[in-house]
C-alpha cells in the first residue's frame, strides 16, 4: 500500500514534515497547476482540502479569524455534547489531548483541554470557543475538512493549511444525527506533534513518561519511556524503565512508601483508609490497568476481609454462575 493511500499514520518523520511542507507552501506559491492531482505526495484528502483553499483563496496566515460569542451558536449541540464529553474527560484527565466541537459551519462551540500546555497552543491558533475553523476561514484543519470531506479524517502537522497549527496533529470525525443522516457538526482530539509527556496507567498506578514516534522502514510505531519517580520526571539510568519493570526488585520505580499504600495518590489513600476503618462501601471506576484490583485487594485487607472472588465476564463465560455460587 502506497503512503498517500493510507491517510491514516499517525505520525509524520521530519523528512516527511520539510517534504509536505514544501509541497503545501509551492501549491500555495504557483498555483493549482504546479503539480497534476494525486501528485502532491500527500494523502488524497489532504491534497484535495489543499487545492480547495487554493481555490478560495484561503489565507495562509490570516490576520483575522472570525468570532462569535459560542453560546450563540447551536446551544442545542452543545447541551447534547455536554454529558458526552464529561464522561471522556477522566480519560484524557493526564494526557494533553484536546477535545473540540463544532457546529456544522466549523465554529467551534465547545473545547476541553485539561493541562495548561495544551491550552497554551490551542491558544496561540485561535482553537477556542466561537472562532470559525472552517476550510474557507482557515484552511485544512481537523473541524472544517471533515464537515466537507463528510467523514473522519486526521491532519498532520504542516498538513495543515495553515501555520499556526503545523504543531498539531489533529483526528476528526463528522457528528450526524440519527435516523435523518443529517450532519449536524465534527469532533476533533488534537495534540502536539513533538514527543509527548504524559501519565500512563499501570497495574501499581500512574507513571510518568515520554511518548515518542519511532520509524523505520516506513512503519509506525512508539516509544513509551518510562520516567523515575525518584528523580522528578528526569530519567535515571539505574532504574528499569521498561513497562514491565514496574514491579518488584531493584528496578522498580515505586518508592516502598507507596507500594505499602491502598493507593498511590496519597489524598485517595487517606480516604479510602478512612473508609475502611469506618467499614463503608467504596466503589472503584477507571480504564483497565489502573489498578482497581489491586486498591479492591488492599482496601478489603484493612477491613481484615478474604480476598473477592474475581470475575472476568469477557474471558470466562461461566462466570455468573461462578459469582451467583459466591454470593
Amino acid at each position: 500500500m502506497r503512503r498517500d493511500e493510507n491517510p491514516y499514520l499517525p505520525t509524520l518523520s521530519p523528512e516527511e514534515k520539510e517534504r509536505t511542507r514544501r509541497g503545501r507552501e509551492a501549491l500555495v506559491r504557483d498555483g493549482l497547476l504546479t503539480l497534476p492531482p494525486g501528485e502532491g505526495g500527500v494523502p488524497q484528502h489532504i491534497e484535495r482540502s489543499w487545492r480547495r483553499c487554493v481555490g478560495e483563496q484561503v489565507p495562509v496566515a490570516p490576520d483575522h479569524i472570525d468570532y462569535r460569542e459560542s453560546h450563540e451558536v447551536l446551544p442545542v449541540l452543545r447541551r447534547a455534547a455536554m454529558p458526552v464529553l464529561d464522561r471522556l474527560k477522566d480519560s484524557f484527565a493526564d494526557v494533553p489531548v484536546a477535545m473540540v466541537l463544532s457546529d456544522a459551519n466549523g465554529r467551534i462551540i465547545l473545547r476541553h483541554a485539561a493541562l495548561r500546555r495544551q491550552r497554551d497552543v490551542m491558544d496561540r491558533a485561535s482553537a477556542a470557543e466561537g472562532f470559525d475553523f472552517s476550510e474557507r476561514s482557515i484552511g485544512t484543519n481537523g473541524l472544517g475538512t471533515v464537515l466537507v470531506e463528510r467523514r473522519p479524517v486526521i491532519v498532520r502537522g504542516p498538513e495543515h493549511y495553515n501555520a499556526l497549527l503545523e504543531n498539531l496533529t489533529c483526528a476528526g470525525t463528522p457528528i450526524i444525527e440519527p435516523y435523518t443522516g443529517r450532519m449536524v457538526g465534527s469532533f476533533s482530539l488534537a495534540c502536539a506533534m513533538q514527543a509527548t509527556r504524559m501519565r500512563v496507567p499501570l497495574s501499581d498506578g500512574l507513571h510518568d513518561a515520554v511518548v515518542e514516534p519511532v520509524h523505520d522502514g516506513g512503519k509506525a510505531a512508539y516509544s513509551v519511556r518510562l520516567l523515575s519517580r525518584r528523580t522528578h520526571g528526569r530519567p535515571d539510568p539505574t532504574v528499569d524503565e521498561t513497562a514491565g519493570g514496574a514491579g518488584s526488585g531493584s528496578g522498580s520505580v515505586i518508592p516502598s512508601g507507596v507500594r505499602d499504600r491502598v493507593h498511590f495518590h496519597s489524598d485517595v489513600a487517606r480516604q479510602l483508609e478512612a473508609a475502611a476503618r469506618h467499614r463503608e462501601l467504596v466503589a472503584l471506576v477507571g480504564a483497565s490497568g489502573t489498578g482497581k484490583l489491586r486498591t479492591a485487594l488492599r482496601t478489603l485487607g484493612r477491613q481484615g476481609a478474604d480476598d473477592p472472588l474475581v470475575v472476568e465476564p469477557h474471558l470466562d463465560p461461566g462466570w455468573f454462575a461462578a459469582a451467583r455460587a459466591a454470593a
